[in-house]
């Protein structure tokens, strides 16, 4: 029975461990990209 709680335990920390990593990952580059575009365009915009 521990063998299994183990297992459980893993099982659940690596299925968190992958969704955060999932999500993070697909919302790190969605406004990462977009970020740097209007960013460089706003700056100029700003300075001129």
């Amino acid at each position: 029975m521990k063998s299994k709680s183990t297992g459980h335990w893993s099982n659940g920390g690596e299925n968190s461990w992958t969704f955060s990593l999932k999500i993070g990952k697909t919302l790190h580059p969605t406004p990462y990209t977009p970020h740097p575009t209007p960013k460089t365009n706003f700056l100029p915009q700003t300075l001129i």
